[in-house]
């Protein structure tokens, strides 16, 4: 039997032309002109997707998806926020009242049918699976898990040193006290993550990669470790001396597809540069933040890692730029994003007796240094990422 999609949006000729669309692509269709009619229509329904409108007269989608998200039996219902708004704060909000995904009017059909589609296949193993997930708590309450879609993104260091690690823990910390997160470590030479939150019982990607392809969607919820009530990590041992099982570029696009399907945001700690391991989840990732350093190695390193994306990477795929700052000098911004002509989505300023502080502790810099101007420069880029998915 198809899936059910409810349309609330007060515009009517919205609702007929993304009926027609819908329709035609094979899915059973009800709309709802109105905030109330459409909360209503949700409950006498069960609809597997609503696509929600945010301005309307009586009540407003943010108000309709909060009001929905505080029903228990729609906690996992994706809702889509499909509207002329398109500001960065404005996708942000959206966001934060309940939204899953989040597409801008107008659009063409084969979007429209392409992103129902994704998150229709995407929000089964989230009703599904067996990885330990936190208890839902109010919508718009810090760890109530409800979020954008699931997606993948790949932090990748221009160089050696680009502070690849720390961004990805970091920005993952961020995005987990409030959504479900899985953090890979991609980097099986390293094996950084592990070794920075000082966890033993690392190893597990390197024991999924071991079992092979047919069971890695089976295991990983196995070998994932808890991290906190939200976060998740798959980490990997250090391999300096070809010791351990290590993932081959055939592994890649099977590992990527295994966490996708959880349904969490997965954040992969991908290593320096383009590489034969990486390049498959360069190919398939959501979005890429590519970290830097302002020093002139590093933003030539730059330039010619973001001349390389634009060569492989999917034409949906967001590329981003943020800049590591470890020894204290202060570049402005500006300067940087017009030498390398690309946005810097963040900069975070870190000394070394703060990094060696916080990993001595198996800490998070967001977490050891709470009440300083670090955590705000993390959420600043998860904030750009969510935005922009």
């Amino acid at each position: 039997m198809s899936d059910k999609i409810l349309v609330i949006d007060n515009h009517q000729d919205t609702i007929n032309l993304v009926t027609m669309i819908l329709k035609t692509a094979g899915y059973r269709l009800s709309t709802a002109n109105t905030g109330r009619e459409g909360i209503e229509a949700a409950k006498k329904i069960d609809p597997d997707l609503i696509l929600l409108d945010v301005m309307m007269p009586d009540m407003d989608g943010l108000a309709v998806c909060r009001e929905l998200r505080s029903i228990p039996r729609f906690g996992h219902v994706p809702i889509i926020m499909f509207t002329a708004k398109s500001m960065p704060d404005e996708k942000w909000e959206g966001f934060e009242s309940g939204a899953t995904d989040y597409l801008v009017k107008p659009t063409t059909s084969e979007e429209l049918t392409k992103r129902v589609k994704m998150i229709l296949s995407r929000s089964q193993p989230q009703k599904t699976s067996s990885i330990q997930q936190a208890p839902p708590a109010p919508a718009g309450q810090k760890g109530d898990g409800k979020g954008p879609r699931g997606q993948t993104i790949a932090f990748i260091g221009a160089r050696g040193g680009s502070g690849t690690t720390t961004a990805a823990i970091n920005t993952a910390m961020v995005l987990a006290a409030r959504y479900p997160v899985l953090l890979v470590d991609l980097d099986m030479v390293q094996g950084h993550v592990g070794q920075y939150l000082k966890r033993t019982d690392s190893g597990g990607l390197n024991r999924l990669i071991e079992g092979g392809v047919v069971t890695m969607k089976a295991q990983i919820n196995n070998e994932a470790i808890m991290i906190n009530d939200l976060l998740q990590a798959l980490l990997a041992h250090p391999n300096i001396t070809d010791q351990n099982t290590v993932a081959e570029p055939q592994h890649t696009p099977h590992l990527v597809e295994a966490v996708g399907l959880t349904g969490k945001q997965v954040i992969f700690d991908g290593g320096r540069g383009v590489t034969p391991l990486n390049r498959p989840l360069i190919e398939r990732a959501d979005q890429i933040v590519v970290c830097t350093r302002p020093e002139r190695l590093g933003l030539e390193a730059t330039k010619v890692l973001l001349e390389q994306l634009d060569d492989i990477i999917l034409p949906t795929t967001l590329v981003h730029t943020m800049m590591m700052n470890f020894d204290g000098t202060h570049v402005a911004s500006e300067s940087i994003e017009k030498y390398i002509n690309h946005k810097i989505i963040g900069a975070v300023q870190v000394t070394p007796q703060q990094m060696a502080k916080a990993v001595n502790r198996g800490l998070a810099l967001v977490q050891a240094y709470g009440d300083t101007p670090l955590p705000r420069a993390f959420a600043e880029v998860a904030k750009t990422i969510l935005a922009a998915a």
